[in-house]
């Protein structure tokens, strides 16, 4: 008998000492630098960067489109941007406004579109090119929005 229980009790600890070693790498796969929490964090940052990138290459096709049948030539006006950002981005239903962005507009006549939700902001040229290189903005609320206030594109000269 005494040689069973001598026997049981080794397993034992045998399975504790494995069980201990695998818990540590557990442990050390998802909290070490590089980790599931870390791959997990950096997998919906670019899935974020992406979803926005694609957002503003709708935004500015449907500005292109725009300009093209209303005969402004091949570049983007006030006016379409203000309408595709409405369509794509979307508005507040209580207030009418934009949400969620801030457009700026460059003296060059390029815009800059910030997303507030990720404090990113873009480039988009006048004729339509998107920089996919986004500048993260600390203060948005000094950001300049040249749609600030405006609830309707017929406000837009």
């Amino acid at each position: 008998m005494k040689k069973e229980n001598g026997i049981a009790l080794i397993t034992l600890i045998i399975t504790i000492v494995v069980m201990l070693i695998l818990a540590s790498i557990a442990l050390y796969a998802t909290l070490s630098d590089g980790g599931i929490f870390d791959v997990t964090h950096d997998s919906i940052d670019e899935t974020t960067n992406k979803t926005e990138i694609e957002e503003l290459h709708v935004i500015v096709e449907q500005c292109l489109n725009d300009s093209m049948i209303k005969g402004y030539g091949s570049y983007i006006t006030d006016k379409a941007l203000y309408t595709a950002i409405r369509e794509v981005v979307g508005y507040s239903d209580e207030t009418g406004l934009l949400r969620n962005v801030k457009t700026t507009k460059t003296s060059e006549g390029d815009y800059l579109i910030t997303f507030l939700d990720t404090k990113r902001q873009y480039s988009i040229s006048k004729e339509g090119e998107i920089s996919e290189d986004f500048t993260v903005i600390d203060n948005t609320d000094s950001v300049i929005d040249i749609f600030e206030g405006i609830k309707n594109a017929d406000e837009i000269e």
